[in-house]
């Protein structure tokens, strides 16, 4: 029997700032739009062996 694991951990942290912003306006809006794209890859190896004794009794 084998098998492989794989997990993914992921943490994050963000902060945005706005500095020094003169505005002479009626209204302001201001919008963060939040995206992430994660691309994992797993590479791994299994090996079987065969523990069969039959052939070594003849």
């Amino acid at each position: 029997m084998g098998g492989i694991l794989v997990l993914n951990d992921l943490k994050r942290d963000l902060s945005a700032r706005l500095d020094s912003l003169g505005v002479d306006a009626a209204a302001l809006t201001a919008e963060a739009i939040e995206s992430a794209t994660i691309t994992a890859t797993a590479q791994g190896r299994v090996d079987a062996y065969s523990s069969d004794r039959s052939s070594a009794a003849g």
